[in-house]
């Protein structure tokens, strides 16, 4: 029993010796660098924040029809972007996709509609 005691106690005083040659060099070593020491990254993380005070110009459609059809490409893209696809199901379906026969899945049962 005393032994054990003996190994353990001999154990950590070897891994706090250990540690105490070793660690402040560990410490102290320099990471490696990718870039040179004060050279950022090309990250736009980085930048200046963005904000909306800058020059956006906007081109006006110039007939009632062209509007239209402007205001119909913004409303689709909104859509997708919320993503509401019914927008581009049209194009989804001249894919030609279509289902053979029913999926199961453990309890669930797909079926084609």
């Amino acid at each position: 029993m005393f032994h054990r005691i003996l190994s353990c106690a001999s154990r950590a005083t070897l891994m706090a010796l250990f540690c105490s040659l070793f660690g402040a060099q560990i410490a102290t070593a320099a990471a490696p660098r990718v870039l040179a020491e004060g050279v950022l990254p090309k990250d736009k993380r980085l930048d200046a924040p963005k904000d909306l005070d800058g020059y956006f110009p906007f081109t006006p459609s110039k007939t009632p029809e062209a509007w239209a059809q402007r205001a119909e490409q913004v409303r689709r893209r909104i859509l997708v972007a919320n993503g509401d696809h019914r927008a581009v199901a049209e194009e989804l379906a001249a894919l030609g996709a279509a289902t053979t026969s029913p999926v199961e899945r453990g309890e669930l049962l797909l079926e084609a509609a």
